[in-house]
């Protein structure tokens, strides 16, 4: 028998939770979805998910979707998009040099704007990841809306809103890689034009340390790649355009292109739920770094309603460490 997820403690950990969430980034999204969408009027969904019967998987999966031949996804269109996104939001990296990182590691971050690395990419490989191009575009912003209403329609732990949401452009030489890592974030990652191959492990794989300093640190370098992994991986996924894959929060993933260049649509958002586990790990973290005893998240409830709370005040903490930092240097 199934255990309801309604239990007294669960419900005071949820309320305690709520009375601190959201705070309203500016990548937070409305995804509910209209009524139209709701009486099944709309056009067929973006994202093929009926799979997974109204749930959100907590492994890594593959799933079909309709963008590839999208009006904005088209090469002048991305060129377009491009010159308007920043060049710190331009990470791109050189994957043809050894820098003693190895096959899974970071590549050192080139600098670098995203019209010159189209251009090197013609005599070099690299791997290019344009970050929050919906801040720049509003034909992007309006997509990852689309994608995420999408989603809602058939996932209510989506609604009203999720946070963190946006747009990755993901544009690569053939025979490139991206490093083994995992990310904050739960992403639709969608294959656009050329072929690569995805390398997953569940999100069980990190211990809890590592989750919490990438929680804290939102860096990939908070989880590097060991040999003991290997064996936990799960059977990739073959990208072709089309075709995508889910990675839930935490799941760690490489990626490895075929000999065409690629380039692929990531769309990250971040639901409530995930928003609150997020939050305590970051707390968690800070606890870890003061010698303090830390209980799993996840394994209390209560405690974990606690410790969202106690990040409010950590926040708080640290704009007032900020402000005063900043007014004694204005005074000095």
């Amino acid at each position: 028998m199934v255990r309801s997820r309604n239990t007294p403690r669960n419900l005071f950990a949820s309320w305690l939770g709520r009375g601190f969430v959201p705070t309203r980034p500016i990548d937070t999204f409305e995804v509910a979805a209209d009524e139209a969408t709701l009486r099944g009027q709309s056009a067929r969904p973006m994202l093929d998910l009926a799979a997974w019967q109204q749930r959100l998987p907590h492994e890594p999966a593959p799933f079909q979707h309709l963008l590839a031949d999208h009006p904005l996804l088209s090469h002048d269109r991305i060129r377009e998009a491009l010159r308007r996104v920043p060049d710190d939001c331009v990470d791109v990296r050189a994957v043809d040099e050894e820098d003693g990182a190895g096959s899974y590691g970071r590549k050192k971050r080139l600098a670098m704007s995203a019209a010159d690395a189209l251009r090197d990419m013609e005599r070099r490989r690299l791997w290019m990841n344009v970050q929050k191009v919906h801040r720049f575009d509003e034909g992007f912003q309006s997509l990852v809306r689309e994608v995420l209403r999408s989603v809602a329609r058939s996932f209510p732990e989506l609604t009203p809103e999720v946070y963190g949401a946006g747009a990755y452009l993901i544009v690569s030489s053939g025979r490139a890689s991206c490093h083994f890592h995992a990310d904050p974030d739960l992403n639709f990652l969608m294959q656009i034009r050329g072929k690569k191959r995805l390398h997953v492990w569940s999100p069980s794989t990190l211990d809890e340390p590592t989750r919490e300093a990438l929680a804290a640190t939102g860096d990939h370098g908070a989880v590097p790649y060991k040999p003991e992994y290997e064996g936990a991986a799960l059977p990739p996924v073959d990208l072709t355009p089309g075709h995508g894959a889910f990675i839930p929060l935490f799941a760690p993933h490489r990626v490895e292109n075929d000999d065409e260049p690629c380039v692929s649509l990531s769309v990250g958002f971040v639901p409530r739920e995930a928003m609150i586990r997020l939050r305590v790990h970051e707390v968690n973290h800070e606890l870890r770094k003061l010698g303090l005893p830390v209980t799993e998240s996840g394994r209390r409830p209560v405690l974990d309603g606690v410790l969202h709370g106690m990040h409010l005040g950590m926040r708080i903490a640290r704009r007032m460490r900020a402000r005063a930092g900043a007014l004694s240097g204005g005074t000095s």
